[in-house]
C-alpha cells in the first residue's frame, strides 16, 4: 500500500483498545481519521489523533482499517483478553515446610475474594462471609490419597487444618489441595510439603566482620562462630574459606544527587551506537582451612592492596564458610565487607544533563571523606573529554577528544563551577583526587549537548525512547515525574498510556525540538501497588543519500521514525501494613518450662493499635528450619499481588519503507570499533590471607581478582584502619558472643528429670484476637529439646491488612551431654 498514515494500536490484559493516528511526513496526529475493526465502525480519532475504546473484548480475525480523506492503511488484528486479576485467593502456610512420617502437619490458611475497586484490586471480606465451606484433600508424593474432608471459613476469611501423617507412607512432595467454590467459580489451591526421613542438625554456624571503614592497602578479620543451638561452642571443627570479590559502588552519606563514581546513565545506551560497558564477577575464589578452637571460633584476616586498575571503584569481598563437625555434617554461613579504594571521594552534581550548543554547563563539585564531612583544600584534577559519531561508510562510529585538563580546589561545602559548551556530542567530565596515602579515586559524569549527524537508513525500525522515573518507589498522593527523550530530534507526537491492572489510560503529548518532554503523573488511589506506564512516540529522522550520510536534497522530505518504552511505576503498600511485635517473656528458657508470650499490633500509617485482629502464633525448631531454608512470608504480598499487567500492540510503522534512489549502493559492513576494555577489579598485588597462628601457605594457580600468599608476621605497631594479628587476639578485639549460657543457680536435690518431648514445634495457635489495645497473651510449653525456637506471628484483619514478626527463644541446660555415633558399620 501507498500511505501517509501512520497508526498504532494498543490493547491491556483486562480489554480496551486505543488507537494512535499520526502523519508519515512530520508525525503530527491526525483528528478525524475513521477506525475500522473489519466492517464495524470503531469511532473517529480527536484532535490529537486518538480513540479509547474502554473495555471492549474483540475476537481473533479481522484487520484494523484507519481511512482519511482517500488514504487508507491496514494494520493486523490485535487480540484482547477479559483476564483482570480478580478472582478468589487462598493463602496457605505450615510451621517448617519439612516432615518426618508419623509427625503432626500444621497449616493455616487465609483466603479473600480480589475485587476492582477504584480501578485497582483489593481483598473483599463479603464474598468470603458468603461462601464459607471448602473440601480439602491430601495426596503424598505417588498420588496416593491419604485423606479428604471439609473446612469452614470463620469471620476473618481464615481456616486451620492438621493432620497426622502415616508412619509408612513415600517420602517426597505432599500436596494438600483445597476447592473453593464462590461466586460460580470453582478455585483450586494446591499447597506443598516435604516428608523425609533426615537428621535435624545440632549446631549453627555465623560468619562476621566487624563494622568499620576498611580502605584498599589495610586488611580485615573474618570471625566464624560454631555453636550448638542449646548453648555453647563446636570445638575442633573443620573450617574451610572460600573468599571472592566484586565490583560495588558507594556514596557518603548527606551528599544527595551527587555521582561518586563512574555514572552511566540508561540513556547513554540510546544515543546511536554508544554501548554501556558491564561489569560482573569473574566468580572465581581460592580457599584456605582453619580449625575451630575450644569455644567454637576461627579467625581469618584478609589483606589487600590496590593496583593499576583503570577505575578505583569499591569492592565487595565476600567469605563463605563451611564447617565440618566429627560427623562430617556440614554448615555454611557468610559474610561480606565494602572496600574504599581512597579515604576521599569525589563527587560531582550536574544541573543539567541534556544542553544545547553554546550553552552554560553548571556542576557542583564536593570532595568528602567515607562519613560524608566534607574535606578543603584537596587538589581535584578535571578532565572534560567529548565523543562524537563519525560516518564510516553506513555506520556511525564513536570518536573521543580531550576537551580540557585543568586543577581545581575543594571547600568545606560544595563548589560551583561552569564552563561553555560549543559543539555537539556527548561530554564525560572525570574528577580524580588523591589521598596522603597516594590511593586514588575519581567520578564521572555524562551530559549530552544536541546537535550532530543522527542516523539515517532506507527503513523504518522502531527506536528505543529514554524513559526515567523521578522515583523508584511512590507513595499514595505523590506526582511521578518521568522524563521522556526521543533518539530523533525535532517535534515529536505521542501519547503515554498508563495501565493500571489491565486497563489503559492515555494521555496525548509531544516533545519539545530537542526531542524531549517532562510527563507529570499523580500518583491516587487508584493506582495501587503498581502501574505500567506506555510511551510511544512519532516523529521524523534525515534520510540517508547514496553515500550513507544525511541526505541534504530539499526537495525530498524527512523519513519517519518512531519510538516506544515501557516502565513500571511502583506504589507502596504501606496502607495495608500491620506492625506486629512478637515479645517472649524471657529468650532463654529451660526445656519444658511454660513460656508466656504476648503479640502487639498497630496500624503502620496511624500508629494506633489494632482490635479484633486475628492472630497466627506458632513456633519451629531453627535446626529444622535451617536444612530447607523455609519462611513464612508476610500474607500482604499474596493479596496486594503485584498485578500481571500485560500490553499487545500493533502498528504499520514497521512495515514502512522509504523509496530509495535506484543508484543506491551498499558498501560491506564495516566491524564496529570495540569500547576500550576497562579492567574489573583486581585488588591486588595479590591480597593476603593470613590468621594467627599457624601461618599457611597457600598460592593461587588461576588468574583469580584474590590471591593468597604467606606474609611476614604484622607490625607492632599498626597503621590506623589495620588490625594487629600477632600470636594471640586482644580480646577487646572480640565481638560480643552471648552464648546464652546465664541460668539462675538453683539447688535441686530431686532426681534428674528425664527429657523425652522432642517436638520440632513448640506452639500453632491459628485463631488468636486481639483486644482493643491490639494485644493478646498466650503461654505454652516448651518442648525438651536443646535447641533454639523461631516464634512467628502472623496477622491479619477481617479486610485487607496483613503484618508479621519474628523472633527467637532458646530452651536450654546448665551441662549437656552429646553422644556421636558413627554413621556407618560394617
Amino acid at each position: 500500500e501507498c500511505t501517509r498514515l501512520g497508526a498504532q494500536a494498543y490493547s491491556a490484559t483486562e480489554g480496551g483498545l486505543s488507537y494512535f493516528v499520526s502523519n508519515l511526513m512530520d508525525g503530527s496526529p491526525i483528528e478525524e481519521a475513521i477506525v475500522y475493526k473489519g466492517s464495524t465502525k470503531m469511532g473517529v480519532t480527536d484532535n490529537h489523533g486518538m480513540l479509547m475504546k474502554d473495555n471492549y473484548i474483540h475476537d481473533v480475525g479481522d484487520l484494523h482499517r484507519f481511512v482519511y480523506g482517500n488514504d487508507v492503511t491496514l494494520i493486523r488484528n490485535l487480540s484482547t483478553s477479559n483476564f483482570n486479576g480478580e478472582g478468589p485467593r487462598i493463602n496457605m502456610f505450615n510451621d517448617r515446610g519439612l516432615f518426618k512420617p508419623n509427625e503432626d502437619v500444621f497449616i493455616k490458611g487465609v483466603a479473600r475474594y480480589i475485587v476492582a475497586k477504584n480501578k485497582h484490586l483489593e481483598p473483599d471480606y463479603e464474598a468470603v462471609q458468603e461462601y464459607k465451606k471448602l473440601s480439602w484433600t491430601l495426596h503424598d508424593p505417588r498420588n496416593v490419597k491419604l485423606g479428604e474432608g471439609e473446612l469452614t471459613l470463620n469471620e476473618y476469611g481464615s481456616f486451620s487444618w492438621s493432620f497426622t501423617l502415616p508412619d509408612n507412607m513415600n517420602l517426597g512432595d505432599c500436596r494438600f489441595n483445597v476447592t473453593w467454590k464462590v461466586i460460580g467459580r470453582v478455585h483450586i489451591e494446591s499447597h506443598v510439603f516435604k516428608v523425609q526421613e533426615f537428621r535435624t542438625p545440632e549446631y549453627r554456624v555465623n560468619a562476621s566482620v566487624k563494622s568499620k571503614r576498611y580502605i584498599a592497602s589495610s586488611s580485615a578479620v573474618v570471625r566464624t562462630k560454631a555453636s550448638y543451638y542449646s548453648g555453647g561452642g563446636l570445638s575442633n571443627a573443620t573450617v574451610t574459606y572460600k573468599v571472592k570479590q566484586q565490583q560495588s559502588s558507594y556514596a557518603p552519606p548527606n551528599w544527595g544527587g551527587f555521582a561518586f563514581q563512574s555514572s552511566f546513565p540508561s540513556w547513554l545506551g540510546s544515543l546511536s551506537n554508544y554501548t554501556i560497558p558491564f561489569y560482573s564477577s569473574s566468580g572465581e575464589f581460592l580457599t584456605y582451612k582453619d580449625k575451630t578452637d575450644s569455644d567454637g571460633s576461627s579467625i581469618m584476616a584478609v589483606g589487600f592492596t590496590e593496583n593499576s586498575r583503570n577505575q578505583k571503584t569499591p569492592v565487595t569481598i565476600s567469605a563463605t564458610v563451611d564447617v565440618q563437625d566429627i560427623n562430617r555434617q556440614v554448615i555454611s554461613s557468610s559474610a561480606s565487607f565494602l572496600v574504599h579504594p581512597s579515604s576521599q571521594y569525589v563527587g560531582l552534581k550536574a544541573v543539567s544533563q541534556c544542553l544545547n550548543p553554546g550553552d552554560e554547563f553548571s556542576y557542583d563539585l564536593v570532595v568528602a571523606g567515607i562519613d560524608g564531612v566534607a574535606i578543603p583544600k584537596v587538589p581535584v584534577q578535571l578532565r572534560l573529554t567529548r565523543t562524537i559519531y563519525v560516518r564510516k561508510g553506513f555506520r556511525l562510529m564513536p570518536e573521543t577528544t580531550i576537551v580540557f585538563e585543568k586543577s581545581e580546589e575543594s571547600l568545606d561545602e560544595a563548589k560551583e563551577l561552569n564552563f561553555k559548551v560549543k559543539d555537539y556530542g556527548t561530554y564525560v567530565l572525570e574528577a580524580t583526587v588523591v589521598d596522603e596515602q597516594e590511593r586514588e579515586n575519581a567520578s564521572r559524569v555524562c551530559f549530552y549537548v544536541t546537535g550532530g549527524e543522527k542516523p539515517a537508513g532506507a527503513n523504518i525500525r522502531s527506536q528505543k525512547l529514554v524513559v526515567v522515573p523521578n522515583k523508584n518507589v511512590y507513595n499514595l498522593g505523590d506526582e511521578a515525574k518521568v522524563l521522556v527523550q526521543a533518539p530523533f530530534t525535532g517535534v515529536s507526537h505521542g501519547f503515554y498510556a498508563t495501565v493500571i491492572h489491565g486497563k489503559i489510560e492515555e494521555k496525548s503529548f509531544k516533545t519539545n525540538k530537542e526531542g524531549y518532554a517532562l510527563l507529570t503523573i499523580p500518583i491516587t488511589d487508584h493506582y495501587w501497588n503498581l502501574a505500567k506506564l506506555r510511551v510511544f512516540l512519532s516523529g521524523t529522522q534525515e534520510r540517508a543519500a547514496v553515500n550513507g550520510r544525511v541526505d541534504t536534497n530539499k526537495d525530498l522530505p524527512r523519513q519517519p521514525a518512531f519510538g516506544e518504552a515501557e516502565v513500571e511505576l511502583k506504589i507502596a503498600l504501606d496502607d495495608a501494613k500491620l506492625v506486629v511485635q512478637c515479645i517472649p517473656e524471657k529468650n532463654n528458657i529451660n526445656p519444658g518450662e511454660n513460656l508466656p508470650v504476648k503479640v502487639k499490633v498497630v496500624d503502620m500509617l496511624t500508629e494506633k493499635p489494632v482490635a479484633n485482629c486475628e492472630v497466627c502464633l506458632l513456633g519451629v525448631d531453627e535446626a529444622v528450619l535451617s536444612l530447607t531454608g523455609y519462611q513464612i512470608h508476610d500474607l500482604i504480598h499474596h493479596f496486594h499481588p503485584t498485578p500481571g499487567v500485560f500490553t499487545r500492540s500493533a502498528s504499520n510503522f514497521t512495515n514502512v519503507y522509504v523509496v530509495a534512489p535506484p543508484s543506491l549502493k551498499f558498501e560491506e559492513k564495516v566491524a564496529p570499533i570495540p569500547p576500550p576494555s576497562v579492567e574489573l577489579f583486581n585488588l591486588a598485588g595479590p591480597p593476603r590471607i593470613y590468621r594467627s597462628a599457624p601461618r599457611m601457605r597457600m598460592e593461587c594457580k588461576s588468574a583469580a581478582p584474590i590471591a593468597f600468599c604467606a606474609v611476614p608476621a604484622p607490625p607492632s605497631a599498626p597503621a590506623p584502619d589495620i588490625m594487629d594479628f600477632g600470636a594471640t587476639m586482644d580480646s577487646s578485639d572480640e565481638e560480643d558472643v552471648d552464648d546464652g549460657l546465664e541460668l539462675e543457680d538453683e539447688e535441686d536435690n530431686s532426681m534428674i528429670a528425664v527429657r523425652s518431648n522432642f517436638k520440632p514445634n513448640c506452639a500453632f495457635m491459628p485463631h488468636l484476637v486481639t483486644d482493643e489495645n491490639g494485644e493478646v497473651e498466650v503461654t505454652f510449653e516448651m518442648p525438651d529439646n536443646l535447641t533454639e525456637f523461631r516464634i512467628t506471628a502472623v496477622a491479619n484483619s477481617k479486610s485487607r491488612d496483613f503484618g508479621m514478626h519474628e523472633t527467637q527463644v532458646r530452651t536450654q541446660l546448665p551441662v549437656a551431654i552429646r553422644p556421636s555415633m558413627p554413621r556407618f558399620l560394617n
